[in-house]
């Protein structure tokens, strides 16, 4: 055996030996990515169930503010109304919020 194989077979085993725990660095890494992505997005749609039943409190709150007690709505609190149910209804709220959000912007206004 030459020095040429010698160097050859210890290089195969080196390489193999580099290249598998490259392989096993990039899965690894991958692993934690995915972890980190699945947290992320769980972590996310609560933020977003969070802000959903804020704005829908907000309703609830001018709903019985104004229309439960009759007293006429000012123009800011309708636009006030307005914001909320866009941001409500965008993150998929239900007809509750819906049908309080019409109350009081059917309600009458304050002069």
């Amino acid at each position: 055996m030459t020095i040429a194989d010698i160097f050859l077979s210890v290089f195969s085993i080196v390489m193999t030996a580099v290249v598998g725990a490259l392989s096993a660095t990039i899965r690894a890494q991958r692993e934690k990515a995915r972890a980190f992505d699945d947290r992320y997005k769980a972590e996310h749609a609560l933020l977003l169930k969070g802000m959903q039943v804020l704005m829908r409190a907000e309703l609830f709150k001018l709903h019985e503010e104004y229309v439960q007690t009759g007293k006429p709505v000012p123009l800011d609190i309708k636009e006030q109304a307005n914001s909320v149910h866009e941001v409500y209804a965008g993150l998929g709220g239900n007809g509750v919020g819906t049908h309080l959000w019409q109350e009081l912007i059917d309600a009458n206004a304050a002069n």
